[in-house]
């Protein structure tokens, strides 16, 4: 999907959304892959609901995207941004690595998903993976990642009751846990 068009230009660079409530983090991972050739960043959101508006406006082929943020969570905001463009790439980038959100995420669409601090992480090379198709999931050191088997295979991951993904979960650990179980 390369030589993708976004705001009027055309690129043979692939071109990433970064979506990430602290500001800090935010500008070393535009500066990280800002020295990708093969990369550009199209656009920066603090939340999911400036992040829904920016993807909107520019198409990228990739989002990476937080889960927990105020506003609008990184769930919320991936199913609203695949109902605009199924075409998007959605990779999540969490400090989260619980089996429940990572089921959630590829459930609702995303095709990859890495726990910041992973010891293996390079996440030049994950977008560029999941903007040819591929699935990604990363979460440290080997066999430490919870995801269920399905996920790993790039299977449909299958439906399951647990607690929600919602402002108040623990997929979002700022904020107290309130339990509300979910079918999805």
């Amino acid at each position: 999907m390369l030589g993708h068009s976004w705001a009027g230009m055309v690129t043979s660079r692939i071109s990433v959304l970064l979506v990430e409530d602290h500001s800090l983090l935010r500008k070393e991972l535009r500066r990280t892959l800002d020295d990708d050739p093969e990369i550009v960043v199209v656009g920066e959101a603090a939340n999911g609901a400036e992040a829904v508006e920016l993807a909107e406006r520019l198409v990228p082929e990739v989002v990476v995207m937080d889960l927990a943020m105020p506003v609008m969570d990184g769930i919320q905001a991936t199913r609203r941004m695949l109902a605009q463009n199924p075409g998007t790439a959605v990779l999540i980038l969490s400090m989260n690595a619980q089996e429940s959100c990572i089921r959630k995420a590829f459930h609702v669409g995303v095709r990859g998903y890495v726990v910041k601090g992973a010891a293996n992480l390079d996440l030049a090379a994950a977008i560029k993976d999941i903007a040819t198709g591929k699935q990604v999931l990363s979460c440290g050191t080997a066999g430490s990642c919870p995801a269920p088997a399905s996920a790993r295979a790039g299977k449909p991951v299958p439906p399951r009751t647990f607690v929600s993904a919602g402002p108040a979960s623990p997929c979002h650990p700022r904020s107290p846990a309130k339990k509300q179980g979910v079918r999805i």
